[in-house]
């Protein structure tokens, strides 16, 4: 059985960052799909802090791992998009860090996660089976 590594504050933080940066341009450009984003994130920023502070929470599944993995993927995007164009007035050197460290983090959170469905899972888990 595996066992998955302590989430910490940061983690909690680097969520609800990014759930703060959606809402505010879900808001400003009234998008749906950024809300939503948004509230998916706040989300999960609340189950890890549950899991943190060890109260009773629904377990981490492979829909949790996948929010995580499509926002890393965006993240990734936009700091690409960022660093060549620079980031609404911000020094692209200052976004790219910021990017970074969010990166790390959602990095981080994934890997996690999948180490606490592997650890409560028994048999096949789709889209996180090993080759052996």
């Amino acid at each position: 059985m595996a066992v998955g590594l302590p989430f910490t504050p940061t983690h909690v933080s680097s969520f609800a960052a990014r759930g703060a940066e959606l809402e505010r341009l879900g808001e400003e450009r009234q998008d749906p799909h950024t809300l939503m984003r948004a509230a998916r994130l706040y989300t999960l920023a609340i189950r890890i802090a549950d899991d943190i502070d060890k109260r009773p929470a629904p377990p981490f599944t492979v829909a949790d791992l996948t929010r995580v993995r499509t926002e890393l993927r965006t993240l990734a995007t936009d700091a690409a998009a960022s660093g060549m164009l620079g980031d609404h007035g911000i020094a692209p050197e200052r976004s790219a860090g910021a990017s970074d460290d969010l990166t790390r983090a959602f990095r981080e959170v994934a890997l996690r996660i999948e180490q606490r469905i592997a650890g409560s899972s028994h048999g096949d888990r789709p889209g996180l089976r090993s080759e052996a």
